[in-house]
């Protein structure tokens, strides 16, 4: 009897074991329930927007001209992108020329010269421009280029009066490129004591192109590349001719272009430099001499000074 039920408990322990088995494998087998993920563009648009932005380099937009002449490729010295001003270094308080060497003075003119072209009525100190600072392997000497150039200045206007030695005249480009032909370029800083030892060009620092014409005396113009934000062709009047062995230039630029209002004892960051180019009819700028000995476009502690003297 005992063995009896013991064989019956042992039965009904492996049914209720098969049973189980039997549910888990229907179980197993049925169709799970799905699991809910958010679509694509929500999970992108609330995951991305709910993050911060990782830091990228600005790139900046190239110079686009209206009007691109044949240019031969050479290094340009016009900017070829903005750069944005840089924190600011006060100079020590001193009543003196602050880059150590001798100024550039811009003598105080009473009266405007007239602009064209004629020097023998300035009586400014004169000052040489024989320095290469680009494409010396493209100098020949001073014959090549060179010059001198006189500063005045009045309320209203800043005058140069230049004298250039060059054996080929010739300017193909205009605009924002004409400085791939003969031409003078002027660079101004207009608030040195605020930015001193600063190496880079800042908003107050100015780069100024201009033509004698196409032919010389013909299509003359005035192209400011920097800063970028005032970028174009600005009025200047200039007076060319011809001279011997080579051509002379009277200038008067506004102040207000360079967002001046002069003063007599003040110094500003200067420099005048001719691009020359001897490829009758072809764009480029082979060589450049310059008044500052080690002039370098975008560090302004590498111009000279300018000082405005007293009426």
């Amino acid at each position: 009897m005992r063995h009896k039920r013991s064989i019956k408990k042992a039965v009904s322990w492996w049914v209720g074991v098969t049973a189980l088995l039997v549910t888990l494998g229907c179980s197993l087998l049925a169709t799970p329930a799905p699991l809910y993920f958010p679509t694509p563009d929500i999970t992108l648009t609330e995951v991305f927007s709910n993050q911060e932005p990782s830091p990228t380099s600005r790139i900046l937009p190239p110079i686009t001209p209206s009007e691109v002449p044949a240019v031969q490729t050479t290094s340009p010295t016009a900017i070829s992108g903005p750069i944005e001003p840089s924190p600011t270094v006060t100079p020590p308080a001193v009543a003196q020329n602050l880059r150590g060497n001798e100024p550039v003075e811009a003598a105080y003119l009473a009266q405007s010269p007239v602009i064209d072209g004629d020097l023998n009525e300035w009586k400014a100190p004169s000052y040489g421009m024989h320095f290469v600072v680009w494409g010396s392997g493209n100098w020949t000497g001073e014959a090549d280029c060179s010059g001198t150039v006189m500063v005045g200045w009045d309320e209203a206007n800043l005058f140069l009066a230049v004298k250039v030695r060059d054996d080929v005249y010739t300017q193909p480009a205009s605009g924002a490129y004409l400085y791939l032909g003969d031409s003078l370029e002027i660079l101004l800083d207009t608030n040195l004591e605020a930015d001193f030892n600063d190496k880079q060009l800042s908003s107050d620092d100015y780069q100024l192109g201009i033509s004698p014409g196409s032919p010389l005396g013909n299509r003359i113009e005035a192209y400011l590349w920097f800063p970028r934000t005032k970028e174009g062709n600005y009025a200047v009047e200039v007076g060319t001719r011809a001279a011997g062995d080579g051509y002379q230039m009277e200038i008067r630029i506004p102040w207000t272009i360079f967002n001046v209002k002069p003063e007599a004892g003040k110094y500003y960051g200067f420099a005048v430099t001719i691009s020359d180019d001897d490829l009758t009819g072809v764009a480029a700028q082979q060589s450049m001499v310059s008044l500052a000995s080690n002039r370098h476009l975008t560090d302004p502690t590498t111009w000279v000074d300018l000082l405005l003297n007293r009426p």
